[in-house]
């Protein structure tokens, strides 16, 4: 998948794109991993996205999508498994526990599109 990631992320390259937004990948605390990836000025700014969660409490998937204000109640994975992918602002926001990165990453090119 990282390959796929590459292939999208150097179609996006276009001498100003990159210079404003782009993707981070990092790991959190719950543990796990977080990924981020800018979509503004792609084919996909505007394209719907269905948020996908599992094995989360909904006061977690409310807070990621920015649906209750801080304070925010403390909301952990109810399992080892869990995952959530949404787009807020523009932004492709991926998160899992800490085998989920190619999940992720499989979750934000299936939704992309075929890269060529």
């Amino acid at each position: 998948m990282i390959h796929e990631l590459q292939k999208w992320f150097q179609k996006q390259c276009d001498g100003e794109w990159e210079h404003h937004q782009g993707i981070t990948i990092e790991t959190c605390d719950n543990p796990g991993w977080r990924v981020r990836i800018d979509l503004k000025g792609t084919k996909l700014e505007n394209k719907p996205f269905e948020t996908v969660a599992k094995n989360l409490p909904q006061e977690f998937i409310d807070q990621a999508l920015g649906l209750v204000k801080a304070p925010f109640a403390c909301a952990a994975p109810s399992s080892p498994n869990w995952m959530i992918c949404y787009v807020r602002d523009n932004i492709f926001t991926g998160a899992g526990d800490p085998s989920g990165l190619n999940g992720i990453l499989e979750m934000f090119i299936a939704w992309a599109g075929r890269i060529e």
